[in-house]
């Protein structure tokens, strides 16, 4: 089905993508574990609930411009490829315009009058996160639609590094706080946008096309929705804690996510970044179905590998990782890693279906993961607490899994026991994969 070349091209844009992960995930991991140990729960609570808004605002805010530009990137004559990302550029200047706004209002709303006294550093780190974090997702989407991997992913890199060496230089130096911790974390990013601007600065300019602005428009609209429900739908549970418990439980529960999601993040990230844009090149439906279900295969298996060594060990990790204060996550962490097996698997088959075009299965999708959540949370969270609302996010996840399995049974002929594969083919595909690294092409 794939010559050398197409095959050699799929393992390097592969292996870039995972080792960028890899790095994002350790820096990911190390920051948390610095910031839990410097802050303790009350502080590190506080430092996620300042995080969390911008970063919404943000991925809501680009209203899935990234998302077609990659797709316009891939589609158009290389000519007309400054002229799209200048457009683009131009449209995500004006929603954060928009988004800084927005944000600046709602920050009593979204924070709560019992940290009345994080308003300002709030709305200081939403007028700088927001702009530049959008501006980083449409210069990623320019060298991600254009299959550069190794450009690609030595941008998404420079951002948790830079953040990760901040974090740790203010803890060897004792001067970790909530606001120095927020300060390094806008500095990284500052950094990392500056850093991908210069690679990409031959093809930087501000020209604005109303042509292709309907065209980019044309495109977000039809994954807009999807995005916006998967934003929704990932960052509910998120949204609950910081909503209604205290700092304290905030900081237990962002600690029980951080081990559960880290890897889970890493992998899922690594196969749509790379099935994204080949599912556009793949010829017959056919060859889609044979693509994805490889992918998927290889997902789930690893996934959970990763899972069950996660859940026996996590006992013994938090404790040791992130100090003695966060031992109550445990129970959370065990709960919510046993949440992103059906979670990654259906982020990275949406993703594979937006590469073809359609993106309202994606939508669907992230609807039943919302309303699943919302009706399951209420009833688990008020007799269990931060354990039941775990429980919802897992149901949650399982509920638009079943969805997402139906729909490619009959959109693409591809049945469970094709790509649910924890089985000896699929160990032995992932074998001669990474045997394949190391051999001469």
């Amino acid at each position: 089905m794939f010559t050398v070349d197409s095959r050699f091209c799929a393992r390097s844009a592969w292996t870039s993508t995972f080792g960028a992960n890899i790095v994002v995930m350790l820096c990911g991991m190390a920051t948390g574990i610095i910031s839990a140990r410097a802050l303790h729960p009350e502080g590190r609570g506080a430092l996620a609930a300042l995080i969390l808004w911008p970063q919404l605002l943000a991925d809501a805010g680009v209203l899935g411009i990234h998302e077609a530009l990659t797709q316009r990137i891939g589609a158009c004559d290389r000519e007309n490829r400054q002229k799209v990302l200048g457009t683009a550029l131009v449209i995500c200047l004006a929603l954060s315009v928009i988004g800084v706004i927005a944000g600046f209002v709602a920050v009593p709303l979204l924070l709560g009058q019992d940290r009345a006294n994080l308003f300002r550093l709030a709305r200081w780190y939403i007028a700088i996160d927001v702009p530049a974090n959008l501006l980083l997702l449409a210069l990623y989407a320019f060298d991600h639609g254009q299959m550069r991997f190794w450009r690609y992913n030595l941008s998404r890199s420079v951002v948790p590094v830079f953040y990760g060496l901040g974090v740790a230089a203010l803890f060897v130096t004792g001067a970790a706080s909530v606001e120095s911790i927020l300060a390094a974390n806008v500095a990284s990013t500052l950094a990392g946008l500056c850093m991908t601007a210069y690679l990409a600065r031959a093809s930087l300019s501000l020209q604005f096309s109303r042509a292709e602005a309907a065209v980019l428009a044309s495109l977000a609209w039809q994954f807009n929705i999807t995005a916006l429900l998967l934003l929704i739908s990932s960052q509910a549970d998120r949204i609950v804690v910081v909503k209604f418990w205290d700092n304290a439980s905030v900081g237990l529960y962002v600690v029980a996510l951080t081990v559960s999601t880290t890897g889970a993040r890493a992998l899922a990230h690594s196969f749509h970044t790379v099935i994204f844009p080949g599912m556009v090149r793949q010829p017959d439906l056919a060859a889609q179905s044979q693509y994805l279900a490889r992918g998927l295969r290889h997902t789930f298996f690893l996934t959970c590998l990763s899972t069950a060594a996660l859940m026996i060990s996590c006992r013994y990790l938090v404790p040791l990782l992130f100090g003695k204060s966060f031992v109550e996550a445990v129970g959370l962490a065990i709960i919510l890693l046993l949440a992103q097996i059906p979670n990654t698997l259906r982020q990275v088959a949406v993703r594979a279906l937006r590469g073809i075009g359609e993106g309202t299965p994606g939508s669907i999708a992230e609807a039943f993961t919302g309303a699943t959540f919302l009706v399951s949370a209420p009833l688990l969270a008020v007799p269990f607490g931060l354990s039941g609302l775990a429980w919802a996010v897992c149901f949650a996840n399982f509920a638009s899994l079943i969805y997402i399995a139906v729909y490619l049974r009959k959109r693409l002929g591809l049945y469970t026991r094709e790509w649910l594969g924890l089985d000896r083919r699929t160990a032995y595909e992932l074998y001669g994969y990474g045997r394949s690294l190391f051999a001469r092409t």
